[in-house]
């Protein structure tokens, strides 16, 4: 079964992994399974639509909510006094921050007239990231890079403001028209008026950033395929990529 082929996988990559002392590429071990330690290196990214950059990232990412009427749908089962079944369903609406589109059209019938949602996001959520390379000059591949993503999130000010939240704090230097920013995230309000961080109103949109840092030490096993490092295919057909 699965559990066999990974086992007999995983004890193929044991016996043949090679480790390097050192985490420079090596032309003997091209197409090996390798051992590497060693330390990631980012790059200084930008959102240019936000004006949002930060250093030594391997990847930031666009957070892009909007304030939104919620549905919530409880449906049981009853019982009526002949013994017959009928579904029942309640439907509940509330107000979230949410990441994607809640298409207010398709709530229940009764109901559309009292809850609308825009039907957009203004902006999109986006990530932008760096070729990932550690010391000794091995680049990683897109799924031992997916592997390495340990999200922080940043605190973004205004241009010519300071904030207490050290390396993790950014500036946001070109917002587009009508955002501000207001406890490390900016804010749009639907309506034009004031921006409440703490009462807002349907239609509101809050962009927040987040963050990957370099100089990170990390552990690889991996096969080694030139500059890169890749996942290791075994002889039971299974891929071994491995980070800590």
């Amino acid at each position: 079964g699965n559990a066999v082929s990974w086992y007999t996988s995983l004890n193929e990559a044991l016996s043949e992994v090679k480790s390097l002392e050192e985490p420079v590429r090596e032309g003997r071990y091209e197409g090996s399974l390798v051992h590497v330690v060693g330390t990631t290196f980012g790059a200084t990214l930008q959102d240019e639509e936000f004006g949002v950059a930060s250093e030594n990232a391997l990847a930031i990412r666009r957070v892009v909510e909007m304030y939104s009427w919620v549905e919530d749908r409880d449906t049981r089962t009853e019982r009526d006094s002949q013994g017959n079944e009928r579904q029942h369903t309640t439907y509940r609406y509330s107000k979230k921050w949410s990441s994607t589109v809640q298409d207010s059209s398709h709530f229940n019938e009764n109901y559309r007239g009292e809850y609308n949602n825009p039907a957009s996001l203004p902006f999109r959520e986006r990530t932008f990231s760096s070729s990932v390379s550690a010391k000794g000059g091995f680049e990683l591949s897109e799924r031992l890079r997916s592997q390495l993503l340990h999200w922080e999130e940043l605190y973004v000010s205004a241009t010519g403001t300071s904030s207490s939240s050290g390396s993790n704090a950014v500036v946001a230097a070109s917002s587009p028209k009508g955002f501000r920013a207001v406890d490390g995230a900016l804010y749009h309000s639907a309506s034009g008026g004031k921006i409440s961080a703490n009462s807002p109103r349907v239609g509101d949109t809050r962009v927040t950033f987040q963050k990957v840092t370099g100089g990170r030490t990390v552990s690889l096993i991996a096969q080694q395929s030139g500059k890169y490092l890749t996942p290791y295919r075994t002889s039971t057909g299974k891929e071994i990529a491995l980070t800590a």
